[in-house]
């Protein structure tokens, strides 16, 4: 259903677009999916419960103990504490050592996916960039320059209401991020939202540098919205 509605491979819920009947029809069937498949594992659950307290009561005298549910409960005990076990023997694998080469790998795909990401978003691909920074957002949710990458690619593709929410959420993670309050700014813009495009641009004006590059693009911004606003038309 994602796929017909045109988005990436694996990525999140909110690519569907939160406004749309296709959006709640999808997240709806995935719902009822999920919803019976917990239904399913609790019911398998007590079955296997049943089966097992059934097999552990006291037998009639000349009547042959179901021992099947004993033999499965101790053979999962014997493979995972054996594997518990192996883990722990000299000259198994180090846990740090472990715990480290995990680290590295994650830190290394969330460098590349994120490389990805800027050289599709600086090539207008905007959809593979999306998939890619989302890609950084699940190993790195607290990266905040993936959430705003995110937003850009998303105002490439005019959805302008779901690059605000990832440009607040950079803002939550970083508060003195500049270029977030830049695309929060025309994000609010795209939706019609003036005044909130205003206030997000002058606190970027106020905590950018001088020689910022998109400075005079913000400042040139800022005043036509105000001139819209005042219902004077912008003078070139």
């Amino acid at each position: 259903m994602a796929g017909e509605l045109g988005v990436p491979r694996k990525a999140p819920h909110a690519d569907l677009g939160v406004d749309s009947a296709a959006y709640y029809a999808t997240m709806g069937a995935a719902g009822l999916g999920g919803f019976l498949a917990l239904v399913a594992a609790a019911g398998y659950s007590m079955l296997t419960a049943a089966a097992l307290l059934q097999a552990l009561r006291p037998t009639r005298p000349g009547t042959r103990r179901d021992l099947r549910m004993p033999a499965i409960v101790l053979v999962l005990t014997l493979v995972i504490g054996g594997g518990l076990l192996l883990d722990r023997l000299p000259g198994s694998i180090d846990r740090q050592a472990k715990e480290t080469h995990v680290r590295e790998m994650k830190r290394k795909e969330v460098d590349e996916r994120f490389q990805q990401g800027v050289v599709m978003l600086h090539a207008r691909q905007y959809e593979h960039a999306l998939t890619a920074f989302h890609r950084v957002i699940q190993l790195a949710p607290q990266m905040p320059e993936a959430h705003i990458n995110a937003g850009f690619a998303l105002i490439g593709m005019q959805r302008y209401k779901e690059a605000h929410d990832f440009f607040e959420g950079a803002t939550a993670l970083r508060v003195r991020q500049p270029n977030a309050y830049y695309g929060l700014a025309i994000a609010l813009e795209g939706m019609n939202e003036l005044p909130g495009a205003i206030g997000a641009m002058q606190t970027y004006l106020h905590l950018t540098t001088a020689d910022d590059p998109y400075r005079r693009k913000a400042e040139a911004a800022l005043w036509e919205w105000r001139e819209a606003l005042s219902g004077k038309p912008a003078q070139p």
